[in-house]
């Protein structure tokens, strides 16, 4: 059921979105739960959990399906040097904006700030990065302290 909901979704994203389909590689979709507990892409393939697909409403996955896209679309896949942890939540930050700025809804608990708008993923890493490392040292060295 999960799976036949998805292409539903990106069939409604192709028919309302001229062009889309065909500015993107072949999608593969794909149950793992190993993957991801919600749902995540490497560029060609769509992961997702069937447990969290459905929990969500039509517009909620469409919306959720449209993130995944702009990922592969913004190339958010590759980090480069960047830290992967923070680079994937300026990315999310982005994709989210970019989303919500088309109509659509997203789920309940995305990452999504207004300090952010009008900023790429390149600007929103270098924005939260400090912070951010800050943080994880900070939880790390408690645990090894513990």
């Amino acid at each position: 059921m999960a799976r036949k909901r998805i292409f539903r979704s990106l069939d409604r994203l192709f028919n309302k979105f001229a062009g889309l389909k065909e500015s993107l590689p072949e999608l593969v979709i794909v149950h793992n739960i190993v993957m991801t507990q919600t749902t995540s892409t490497d560029g060609t393939h769509i992961y997702y959990s069937k447990r969290f697909v459905d929990t969500l409403t039509d517009e909620e996955l469409d919306g959720l399906m449209m993130h995944e896209i702009i990922h592969i679309l913004k190339d958010h896949i590759y980090p480069g040097k960047r830290n992967l942890f923070a680079w994937n939540v300026a990315c999310d930050f982005n994709s989210n904006s970019d989303v919500l700025s088309l109509g659509m809804k997203l789920p309940d608990g995305v990452l999504i700030s207004d300090e952010f708008d009008g900023m790429d993923e390149k600007q929103i890493y270098r924005k939260i990065y400090p912070n951010l490392k800050k943080a994880l040292n900070g939880i790390i060295n408690r645990k090894l302290t513990s």
